[in-house]
């Protein structure tokens, strides 16, 4: 979890990853012809990745914030560490499953 927050309000720990995630999602718009071109096998890749680092990113600066204000053991603080948990191996795991596809489809 993130324990550097330096103030106990939530919107002032998101306002420095905002412009990073609307930043990312513009820049989403500007590759859907990338991801159109490229196989199955390498958007499942971007997939993985994109899973893992919402979990790391969007969903552990949440857990920070709890944790800041002495809300680490509540409930949700605890429902979001599993989901962040759920979020990264469900991004390593699709990763895995794609570099196996990628491994069959090029055995030669």
């Amino acid at each position: 979890m993130i324990y550097d927050v330096s103030e106990d309000k939530l919107w002032t720990e998101m306002t420095n990853i905002l412009p990073y995630f609307a930043l990312g999602a513009a820049s989403l718009f500007f590759y859907i012809p990338f991801f159109k071109k490229i196989g199955p096998v390498r958007r499942c890749m971007f997939l993985s990745a994109g899973v893992f680092l919402f979990g790391v990113v969007i969903i552990e600066s949440f857990e920070g914030w709890l944790f800041s204000n002495s809300l680490a053991s509540s409930l949700t603080c605890i429902f979001l560490e599993a989901l962040e948990e759920i979020l990264e191996m469900s991004g390593v795991v699709i990763f895995i499953y794609a570099l196996l596809e990628h491994i069959r489809k090029n055995k030669n």
